[in-house]
């Protein structure tokens, strides 16, 4: 409900087949398990991202964002992470996502497409979805630890001792002059 009402809406209606999604986006109950509260807090990372992105669009849409949110969810699950370096599309369907636009036109990706042998590759791709989900860990976990790097080599090294004069910072004491 929050991210309606980020992007002007004033009501919302919810088909879910679970009463504990739909009471969870009403607002009605709390996460209390970790692993639920940890994956509460991704969905609401990636609801930030969409309510950016969903802001920009409408600029130029004035408000229409019902129209507007198909297609940013669909670039959101196309595009490549830079931390992961794989779309959620692909993570999710071992697959990329053919662009609609892509369909009308001849491709190499449009032309090579054989109906009769794509379900023995969606098999052997749904195989291999494993690996590409721990090869998606490894890269983000070197893309912490490059993160890291950068963060630390801007801080300044001062070890200090008993007795050297640290300045420290009084949140609220001051007065206020006037």
């Amino acid at each position: 409900m929050d991210m309606v009402q980020k992007i002007g809406g004033r009501t919302m209606e919810i088909f879910s087949d679970s009463r504990l999604v739909e009471g969870q986006v009403k607002g009605e109950l709390e996460a209390t398990d970790v692993r639920m509260q940890d994956y509460l807090s991704q969905a609401e990372a990636i609801n930030k991202v969409i309510v950016s992105r969903l802001k920009k669009r409408l600029d130029d849409a004035n408000g229409r964002w019902v129209e507007e949110l198909p297609h940013v969810l669909w670039t959101y699950r196309t595009t490549p992470l830079r931390s992961i370096r794989e779309t959620p599309f692909s993570l999710t369907y071992g697959a990329e996502a053919v662009i609609p636009l892509e369909t009308g036109f001849l491709t190499l990706r449009t032309c090579l497409f054989a109906l009769d042998s794509n379900d023995n590759l969606l098999e052997n791709i749904l195989d291999l979805i494993e690996e590409r989900k721990e090869n998606a860990r490894v890269q983000f976990a070197y893309y912490q630890q490059k993160l890291k790097q950068g963060y630390n080599s801007s801080v300044k090294s001062r070890p200090l001792a008993p007795g050297d004069l640290v300045l420290r910072k009084a949140v609220g004491a001051a007065k206020n002059p006037t």
